[in-house]
């Protein structure tokens, strides 16, 4: 019997019927929240496709994280519990993958890209800062099991929200971990961190950049990476960029759905050519030690037999800060 006809939850499976209609209402949920898209709208995606991740198979699974479907909305928690069935879960890659092929595979395995990076590092640092952090949950599932300060920035509204969110999930939220908000374009980041965060400018920092730089003007950039100039030696730098190529409209890579939507719109603004990585960041004291793409985190085998495809769109950098 389809479970989408009884509404119960455990074994058995969904009709086709029921898939293609609950599909046809998660495209109106998509369509509905794309309207008139802002930077600040865009963090809700990336982490609802990290819980549905939750639900495919340990041995398939590219990245693991516990705490992404708590930080869903109570409608989307709805479809995503729905992702316990393989069709419903690959109905929904497929649906993603149209506009931006490969988008759902380069979400997770930035993820775990710069996640592998953290654990890395994370004897070698006193503190993390995640700009534009969005709704991810790393400052629960990594750093709050760690002794290191954890600060994370974004709007205000997103930062308001995910406090909420927080603390329903853990009503003793470490003190050492800090959300605020700021608009990265318009105010300076040196300037909004707050005063008992004071003390981890003079030791190691693990600074992240997930998804955050394609929306900021060529100015928020500018103040972003000067800020980050001044980090202290030992620090680290987690950032994904999106190809310049691609920002300019030469380079499609099969995006041109994407590229209408975001580029022509100006919600993603900046770009990097990836053989100019090296010379950005040394003009700010950063020395490149790896940039990768999805195709370099996960294998060909989980690949293939997952049928996911990899885009070279976005890319994934981790650097180091030079001793002056």
């Amino acid at each position: 019997m389809c479970l989408g006809h009884t509404g119960r939850g455990g074994g058995g499976g969904i009709c086709e019927k029921c898939v293609n209609s609950w599909g046809n209402d998660f495209d109106k949920f998509q369509y509905v929240e794309r309207q008139n898209m802002k930077a600040v709208d865009t963090g809700r995606e990336p982490v609802t496709l990290t819980a549905m991740e939750q639900f495919v198979e340990k041995e398939l699974r590219i990245f693991q994280d516990n705490y992404a479907v708590k930080m869903l909305t109570p409608d989307m928690k709805f479809f995503i519990s729905l992702c316990r069935f393989k069709c419903f879960r690959n109905w929904i890659i497929s649906s993603s993958e149209k506009a931006m092929p490969g988008a759902y595979t380069d979400i997770v395995c930035r993820k775990r890209f710069i996640d592998d990076k953290l654990l890395e590092k994370i004897n070698e640092i006193s503190a993390v800062i995640e700009i534009g952090a969005g709704y991810d949950s790393r400052s629960l599932r990594i750093c709050n099991k760690q002794d290191v300060l954890f600060c994370e920035l974004d709007f205000q509204e997103t930062m308001a929200e995910k406090q909420k969110m927080l603390e329903k999930i853990d009503p003793s939220l470490p003190e050492r971990i800090s959300l605020i908000g700021i608009d990265f374009n318009h105010e300076k980041i040196g300037n909004r961190i707050e005063l008992k965060n004071k003390m981890i400018i003079h030791k190691p920092v693990f600074y992240i950049m997930e998804a955050v730089t394609m929306y900021l003007t060529k100015e928020g950039i500018r103040d972003v990476f000067e800020y980050l100039s001044k980090a202290p030696k030992g620090s680290y730098l987690a950032f994904t960029y999106i190809d310049q190529d691609f920002i300019e409209g030469k380079n499609m890579m099969q995006w041109d759905a994407a590229y209408n939507k975001y580029v022509k719109y100006k919600v993603w603004q900046f770009g990097l050519h990836p053989d100019k990585v090296t010379d950005f960041l040394d003009q700010y004291g950063w020395e490149l030690r790896e940039d990768a793409a999805s195709k370099d985190v996960v294998s060909k085998e989980i690949l293939n037999k997952r049928g996911l495809k990899t885009t070279e769109v976005e890319r994934f950098v981790f650097a180091s800060k030079r001793h002056r």
